[in-house]
């Protein structure tokens, strides 16, 4: 069996068993930066149909994570998450890989692929390509774009044997190529006729702010950029979302947010609605110069019923 061991374990997220499963609790229940409540299955019909999580510590983009999570299983619990994830690295030859079979380790459980999904996927020939080996082998196997959102997936789908699929998007890719992305994956949603829903892992912005100068920038011309990206999601504009994290630069959602948004507008989506928004000096408390400075978003696609 192929095996992803948990390399973000320890570091970016608690390697003991407890301590993830009491962080992961605080980062739900928070009334600050999180929903200040825990998932709750209702058994009811699916409206949202995907959405954006950040992927750094999660003493820093867990409370946006934990909103996301929050309305993607409080209706009901999918069947499997696809996660796109953006290549860190940036070595992969190939516009965008998948993982077909086997596991992926974490503290509170291990997680299996949707073998099935995979296979469905790959017969629609398109530039989605499977590299089994890429996810496990040096370097990807330290990539953590996709493994930090693994344990929110354990945490709030407890009851059910939920899968992935990992698929991991170039920064290489075009915009007509994440169209033929998109409707590759979204055609194979819809043949399987099961409950998937689609994360797409993603930090808007990281900036170096070195002094007060570069901070008054920082508020005055890049957190404008950040609002135009905001209503570009707000308004369903993909082309639109797209352009603007491209202006942004330093986002390493330019592709996977507008592939998810795609995906899900292909499945029926005619929404998207931002949860929560901060950066990492929001968290600390205060602005430091040098600061290494990360901002952390949430959004969810839906299907809103008419």
């Amino acid at each position: 069996m192929i095996f992803r061991k948990a390399v973000a374990a320890g570091s970016f997220y608690p390697k003991n068993k407890n301590d993830l499963l009491n962080i992961l609790k605080s980062l739900f229940l928070d009334n600050k930066f999180g929903p200040g409540e825990i998932s709750i299955d209702k058994n009811i019909n699916r409206t949202v149909l995907g959405g954006i999580s950040p992927q750094a510590g999660y003493r820093y983009s867990g409370y946006a994570s934990a909103y996301t999570f929050l309305n993607l299983f409080q209706e009901t619990t999918p069947d499997t998450v696809i996660i796109l994830g953006p290549d860190l690295y940036r070595i992969h030859p190939s516009r965008a890989i998948l993982m077909s079979e086997g596991q992926w380790e974490s503290p509170i459980g291990n997680i299996e692929i949707d073998t099935a999904l995979a296979f469905e996927i790959l017969r629609r020939k398109g530039i989605l390509q499977v590299d089994n080996e890429a996810f496990v082998k040096d370097p990807l196997n330290h990539d953590h774009s996709i493994e930090i959102q693994i344990p929110f997936i354990k945490f709030c789908g407890y009851k059910k044997n939920v899968k992935i699929v990992p698929i991991l998007v170039s920064h290489k890719i075009c915009y007509e190529e994440i169209v033929a992305l998109s409707k590759q994956i979204a055609n194979a949603i819809k043949f399987l006729k099961k409950d998937i829903v689609i994360i797409a892992s993603a930090t808007i912005f990281h900036e170096i702010i070195g002094d007060s100068n570069m901070f008054n920038q920082f508020n005055n011309i890049f957190l404008r950029k950040f609002r135009n990206f905001t209503k570009s999601f707000r308004d369903y504009n993909i082309q639109g979302t797209f352009r603007t994290l491209l202006d942004i630069k330093t986002s390493n959602g330019t592709h996977t947010i507008p592939c998810l948004m795609l995906i899900c507008e292909i499945l029926g989506a005619n929404q998207c609605k931002c949860l929560k928004y901060y950066n990492s000096n929001d968290i600390i408390g205060e602005t430091r110069f040098p600061s290494y400075t990360i901002g952390y978003f949430s959004g969810i696609v839906i299907n809103k019923m008419n």
